[in-house]
């Protein structure tokens, strides 16, 4: 950054070096120590901190005492953008690479919530390093978390029963090398979208397991819906039956375990299994096989945001 404003000022080739002799970034001119400021031929080397800078020109003696002022400028600015709250580095356009050791490790929660909830996070993470930030429908959390879910889900009661409210979060990946604070915050925001898209209300959903959504919100709808009215064209009566949707989301949730299906939901086994045959009677298809299953799920999922 540096060398590339630096060169665009000047109108020239620079060469930024480590003390040692390695190429940082720009122009690789061939290096030079230097203790303050050296000229060889139409070739100027200055120390500039930990750095020697390299301009393939000749320089007077105030334009690299402004070289100098330029570097500690831009040095102050990142100290700057680095040091600032989590708020201010999702809103303005900062150099990530800057921030990233910060937040490496880290990943970020969205919590959709349009009351003031900020008091009630901070007691659940008292005494612990966290940042958090806020839009227009919620609240960011930027935190270094074992288990992901856990943490959603402490969330989940300790600000529902607090303010007696139904929460949808979305979690992004862990930051890393190539994927940014931003990237993490972005993905939150998108799961949780999506999940209120899907039409739940509750839960916890983070962005890997939102993938399959997502692919299916980006697929061509016009290919898709033609797919549909040639197989399970009748899927549209399952559409509007309350009864048949919720029990199979319910056997989903449950890995298609019927009696643990029917457990959850206070029903008798035989009255699911009665619901199951239905919804085959309707679309063909039975959902206590897997890859039956699968298709009704992704026809679902299509129709619901096809809808939204």
């Amino acid at each position: 950054m540096f060398c590339d404003s630096l060169a665009r000022t000047l109108n020239c080739d620079i060469g930024v070096y480590s003390l040692d002799g390695k190429l940082i970034e720009g122009l690789d001119a061939g290096f030079k120590y230097t203790d303050n400021i050296f000229k060889d031929g139409s070739f100027t080397y200055l120390k500039v901190e930990n750095m020697i800078v390299c301009v393939n020109k000749d320089l007077s003696q105030d334009a690299c005492n402004l070289i100098k002022l330029y570097y500690e400028n831009i040095k102050y600015k990142e100290a700057v953008n680095i040091s600032q709250p989590l708020q201010y580095i999702l809103n303005e356009d900062i150099n990530e690479g800057k921030v990233l050791d910060k937040y490496l490790g880290c990943r970020v929660f969205y919590v959709k919530c349009h009351e003031d909830i900020r008091e009630i996070i901070e007691s659940i993470y008292e005494g612990e390093r966290f940042e958090t930030a806020e839009d227009e429908d919620g609240f960011y959390i930027a935190k270094i978390v074992e288990d992901a879910e856990m943490e959603a889900n402490s969330l989940i009661s300790g600000i529902g029963e607090e303010k007696g409210i139904e929460l949808l979060i979305g979690a992004g990946g862990i930051i890393n090398r190539s994927y940014t604070i931003k990237d993490s915050a972005a993905h939150s925001k998108e799961a949780v979208c999506l999940a209120q898209r899907l039409g739940f209300k509750e839960g916890f959903y983070p962005i890997n397991k939102m993938i399959f959504y997502k692919i299916i919100e980006s697929s061509n709808k016009e290919k898709i819906e033609k797919y549909i009215m040639g197989s399970v064209s009748s899927f549209n009566d399952i559409l509007h039956d309350k009864e048949l949707i919720s029990t199979a989301e319910e056997i989903f949730k449950c890995n298609l375990n019927i009696s643990e299906a029917s457990r959850r939901m206070y029903v008798h086994r035989n009255t699911l299994l009665y619901r199951i045959d239905k919804i085959k009677g309707i679309t063909g298809l039975d959902i206590k096989n897997f890859e039956d299953a699968v298709i009704f799920k992704t026809v679902l999922s299509f129709c619901k945001l096809k809808l939204t």
